[in-house]
């Protein structure tokens, strides 16, 4: 239907039977019919927050989260910060306008920038697949976006799920970026579904999502009691907290979640990086 190159990506978007899809540098990143992904991108987090009259998106703005969003009776400002000026005016023309204040700037300069405190920071960004989106897994940007949260506040963030397998490279991923939350937020929930989400505050929060559901009289389509069910299973959450060991901190000097995210990415696909360094020499030097 449309496509886009700037700097920062390549975007496609597609139209299958009326379901628009945006698919940036190749790989899914948002379809408009996916409201299951976009109620879980937005409620996670939000109903462990204590108020949600100041929000803040970092990346992703997509008009379905934000949707989903303003369905807190006591949202008074959504915040959505997005590097890349062109992609905004490509995502208005496909998909429609943005109801929330939309800033263009990289979100760490946003943060290093402005004095404003937040009752909750979505990061919408992917995985930790580029250099440029591993900043958000790193210990700077927590501390960073640790300062800018009201008392109570939370963050979240989420990366891709192998579904109900939990171990070897792909455990080495999540453990880096699970403890490099730890270092700046004491409490850190693990929500494995379609992806994997972490929310995080420095106030205790807790797996008792029901009764949150009820205190803020959301209403979704798929997002209820019985889904809050099928992903909050004590035995599965449990093991794959067991199955965290690492301590290897994520910093933008040592990108060790871009490196072991890239080395999952390669591992589901059978592909050694020495592989990969043997193939990128030859075409180097022939």
């Amino acid at each position: 239907v449309d496509m886009i190159s700037t700097p920062y990506a390549w975007y496609v978007t597609t139209d299958m039977n009326g379901q628009k899809n945006l698919y940036i540098n190749g790989h899914l990143a948002y379809t408009d019919q996916n409201i299951w992904e976009q109620e879980e991108i937005a409620h996670i987090p939000l109903l462990q927050a204590q108020s949600h009259r100041d929000l803040l998106l970092l990346g992703g703005c997509y008009p379905g989260i934000v949707n989903e969003i303003k369905k807190y009776e006591d949202v008074e400002r959504i915040t959505c910060v997005e590097r890349d000026n062109r992609f905004i005016l490509f995502l208005e023309k496909n998909f429609g306008g943005i109801d929330a204040e939309v800033i263009n700037k990289d979100p760490l300069s946003y943060l290093a920038s402005t004095h404003r405190r937040f009752d909750a920071i979505i990061i919408n960004a992917g995985d930790a697949s580029t250099i440029n989106d591993n900043i958000f897994y790193t210990g700077e940007f927590m501390e960073m976006a640790k300062q800018h949260l009201k008392e109570g506040g939370v963050i979240s963030t989420s990366i891709r799920s192998p579904a109900n397998y939990y171990a070897g490279s792909y455990m080495e991923y999540l453990s880096t970026v699970y403890w490099t939350m730890r270092e700046s937020f004491p409490w850190v929930l693990i929500l494995p579904s379609t992806r994997l989400y972490l929310v995080a505050s420095t106030g205790e929060i807790s797996y008792n999502y029901e009764e949150l559901l009820a205190r803020w009289n959301i209403t979704a389509q798929f997002f209820n009691r019985d889904h809050l069910r099928g992903i909050i299973i004590e035995n599965r959450i449990r093991s794959i907290y067991s199955a965290i060991q690492n301590e290897e901190i994520n910093t933008i000097r040592t990108p060790v979640a871009y490196s072991r995210s890239l080395s999952h990415q390669l591992s589901v696909y059978k592909i050694r990086l020495t592989h990969l360094l043997v193939i990128s020499l030859f075409a180097l030097f022939t």
